[in-house]
């Protein structure tokens, strides 16, 4: 007789390889085994596929229900949840869709779902005090280069060759304005941060994102703003600060 872990295993196997056997632990008892399995089957998909639904709306949008839903149904079985909290599932989405043979022909896809999956962690990261200026009075003028910022939890960074910033904007529920997307465009590098209850984002010159790339990667000042000028000739390392202390991107410091 097999344990029950086994069985356990098997089972779960069974719901995810929809090419299976009929399970032959499963009693008939009035309806074929298959049948009973079936009906775990779709309960399992349906939660799934709700809650990529609830995280991915704009991708849903782009390709419509049926679509979202087929794929949807190939993600699945590839990428069951590991955690017991559905708000946490489809990370790899975007990874997903970027090999995805059918969504070939929409090349930003992957993109949108990733800045998706951002807005999502954003939305539900810890909050943070602002960051108190009057630490940076105590610090002596030779070791301001060694400080080394932390970005406020609830803010990630996102760049793109694609205007997903735009695309998102438009396929909002309550966007009323020009719907038009013009794919040609210039790429687009943004911070996704959240203000009170609200998702932000907040378009970044290629200085500023570089600059905010190294401090978020726990990079001390001087060499952020040396990579930043590298890419930017005229990045304003004072205006920076003070914008990203002011919207409170910035939020700590360590030396």
């Amino acid at each position: 007789m097999s344990s029950l872990s086994d069985l356990q295993s098997c089972f779960v196997a069974d719901l995810f390889h929809l090419d299976k056997a009929t399970p032959v632990y499963i009693r008939d008892n009035g309806l074929p085994a298959a049948s009973r399995l079936e009906i775990y089957r779709n309960n399992v998909f349906s939660n799934y596929r709700e809650a990529l639904r609830a995280v991915y709306p704009v991708v849903e949008r782009l390709v419509g229900a049926e679509f979202f839903k087929h794929a949807a149904d190939h993600y699945i079985p590839a990428y069951p949840s590991n955690s017991g909290d559905l708000n946490t599932y489809g990370a790899q989405f975007a990874d997903f869709l970027a090999n995805f043979p059918p969504a070939q022909s929409l090349p930003y896809l992957h993109d949108v779902a990733h800045l998706e999956w951002l807005i999502d962690q954003v939305f539900h990261a810890a909050g943070h005090q602002p960051l108190d200026v009057s630490r940076l009075q105590t610090i002596a003028a030779e070791q301001f280069g060694e400080i080394r910022f932390k970005l406020h939890p609830a803010c990630r960074l996102f760049s793109s060759p694609y205007p997903v910033a735009r695309i998102w904007q438009v396929n909002q529920p309550t966007w009323e304005g020009d719907q038009e997307v013009d794919l040609r465009q210039a790429g687009e590098s943004i911070l996704v941060h959240r203000r009170e209850f609200s998702v932000v984002l907040h378009p970044l010159a290629q200085g500023e994102f570089v600059m905010l790339s190294q401090l978020a990667s726990h990079g001390m000042v001087a060499d952020a703003y040396q990579a930043a000028q590298m890419v930017q000739a005229d990045f304003d390392l004072q205006d920076f600060l003070q914008h990203h202390i002011a919207i409170a991107t910035l939020v700590d410091i360590d030396l």
